[in-house]
């Protein structure tokens, strides 16, 4: 067994890999700090649509495939539930954080703005099939697009290249995409603020009765079209 820190890739009669990260627990505080942080970098570049989950593993006994299943079956059944479901079970616990945070803290959840609400109802009746939200300084989610897209263009060409976005996709395969542009010129507080923002924006999907069966962040509009196309491929394949 290795004495110091690794991350180790695994795939096993899947499409998408498992992140195992090892750092046993003599290694130092700095080491744990550089894996911590690397794992991130690895799967951003990678590809986070790539990836099922991760796997941490301190010790030597839990270094195994067979204490790896007992951690999935304390923490969850996803395994048994299909993608859609087990993105529907994310988003519940989001919208429940949204809502025991604001009433703990006294905060009050982003809000959608009027033009917002009536794409949101639009969106829901197939009126159009591409949204593209923006959070604005005074704490609401507003509308800045709604169109009907045609798959077979760039999806990118007309969007703000450097600032953060929230995009709906409805494709024609019956896949509802949620995407998360943030391009690394943003400024910290945009990235902080889109960061804090997303769950109230799930909720508000939800409230529409928008139901995603795909969610997938990118960084900015130059990244876009080659992660949609990659994360289509791989529902495609798996259903």
């Amino acid at each position: 067994m290795l004495n110091f820190g690794a991350i180790r890739f695994h795939r096993k009669e899947s499409v998408k890999w498992l992140l195992i990260n090892w750092i046993p627990e003599t290694s130092n505080v700095r080491n744990k700090m550089l894996y911590s942080s690397c794992k991130i970098e690895l799967k951003e570049g990678l590809g986070l649509g790539y990836f099922s989950g991760e796997y941490y593993a301190s010790d030597e006994s839990e270094f195994s495939y067979k204490a790896f299943l007992e951690s999935r079956d304390r923490s969850n059944d996803s395994d048994l539930l299909t993608e859609s479901e087990v993105i529907k079970q994310k988003l519940d616990r989001m919208a429940l954080n949204v809502s025991s945070k604001s009433s703990a803290m006294g905060v009050i959840p982003f809000k959608p703005s009027d033009k917002l609400e009536s794409g949101l109802m639009k969106f829901s009746r197939n009126e159009f099939n591409f949204i593209e939200m923006a959070v604005r300084n005074e704490g609401s989610v507003d509308l800045v697009d709604s169109k009907t897209v045609d798959f077979g263009e760039k999806l990118a060409e007309k969007m703000e290249d450097s600032e953060p976005r929230f995009i709906l996709l409805n494709h024609p395969s019956e896949n509802v995409f949620f995407i998360y542009s943030c391009p690394e010129s943003a400024s910290i507080r945009q990235k902080m603020t889109y960061s804090t923002a997303r769950a109230s924006v799930l909720e508000m999907l939800q409230n529409f009765n928008i139901q995603l069966t795909k969610s997938f962040e990118c960084g900015g509009p130059g990244e876009l079209d080659e992660a949609f196309e990659r994360e289509l491929k791989m529902s495609v394949h798996n259903f």
